[in-house]
């Protein structure tokens, strides 16, 4: 099971986990949230994010410098254990005491702070006690966030079907400057494809560079045309390179939170991103933050020059 940080989107998803922001908040008649990130899915390996945090006041402190810890590291070119001192940030946005479970109705499913995780990040990380913990297509997930001080969230979300790139419709090999169309099954209305040149393979050598993108909205395919960015060299050496193509199917908080202009989505990557005193809110209810969805297929493609 591959419980994966951040942020990926995926975030790894693909979407660079676009817009979730930490929040400063006037302080007049200032009352703290808590602010939570959670997305889920059957694919990439199974992802399941849960991430805490809280508002903080505007003219308040944000964090703190730990104690001076030793870590250590094997060397081999000094054959020997190097160590030095340092120290971390403490967030105070960062919630790692919360109680987090998520429910189908039936059974519920606790979650633990993994401080390895968090160990370099801003915010509360949690991960499943239940390591086989996999999000099931069709079922409905109610999310529960607790903390000791009384902050507390809630929200709802359903795994939706999953969606596949129609390959018999793709070519096996794709042509330099000429069209060619990405279909997939239509089960759900936002949609991100991505195109991308794939790094270190015995075509390209990093020789050529592709990264195409759309958003489609209540469709099932879209055209494309590659025009690579290549090395000079690559006109005469390089006659094929691969390109790996991604679909995305979001749920409509997904699409709402991270992509939608009327959502307030950003593109810069999503550690926190941002400081106002309003905020959103997207399947979460009693404070800020997503409780979303999505599904995906990848596949690749050779890309004749």
């Amino acid at each position: 099971m591959n419980f994966r940080p951040t942020m990926l989107l995926v975030l790894l998803v693909m979407l660079g986990c676009r817009g979730w922001d930490s929040e400063l908040v006037r302080s007049k008649d200032f009352e703290s949230q808590l602010n939570v990130l959670a997305i889920l899915s059957p694919d990439d390996g199974g992802v399941v994010e849960v991430q805490v945090m809280r508002t903080l006041p505007l003219e308040g402190p944000t964090g703190e410098r730990s104690d001076p810890f030793t870590e250590c590291h094997y060397s081999e070119y000094y054959d020997s254990t190097i160590c030095h001192e340092r120290t971390r940030w403490i967030s105070y946005y960062s919630v790692t005491d919360a109680l987090v479970t998520l429910s189908d109705g039936g059974a519920t499913y606790d979650f633990r702070y993994d401080d390895r995780v968090d160990r370099y990040q801003y915010t509360g990380y949690y991960v499943p006690v239940d390591t086989n913990f996999f999000p099931v297509t069709g079922v409905t997930y109610q999310l529960s966030v607790e903390t000791p001080d009384g902050l507390e969230v809630s929200g709802t979300c359903t795994i939706p079907p999953p969606v596949a790139i129609k390959t018999d419709l793709l070519s096996d090999t794709l042509q330099v400057r000429k069209t060619f169309d990405v279909a997939w099954t239509h089960t759900a209305n936002y949609v991100q494809v991505l195109i991308r040149s794939v790094p270190d393979t015995g075509y390209a050598w990093h020789a050529c560079e592709v990264w195409k993108h759309a958003i489609v909205q209540d469709d099932s395919s879209w055209t494309f045309r590659i025009v690579p960015d290549c090395w000079e060299e690559a006109d005469t050496l390089i006659p094929y390179f691969e390109v790996e193509i991604s679909v995305l199917a979001m749920d409509k908080r997904y699409y709402d939170y991270f992509i939608s202009p009327e959502g307030g989505a950003n593109e810069t990557t999503f550690i926190f991103l941002g400081m106002g005193d309003t905020g959103r809110s997207q399947g979460i209810e009693g404070g800020l933050g997503v409780f979303a969805a999505y599904r995906s297929d990848t596949v690749r493609r050779l890309v004749k020059r």
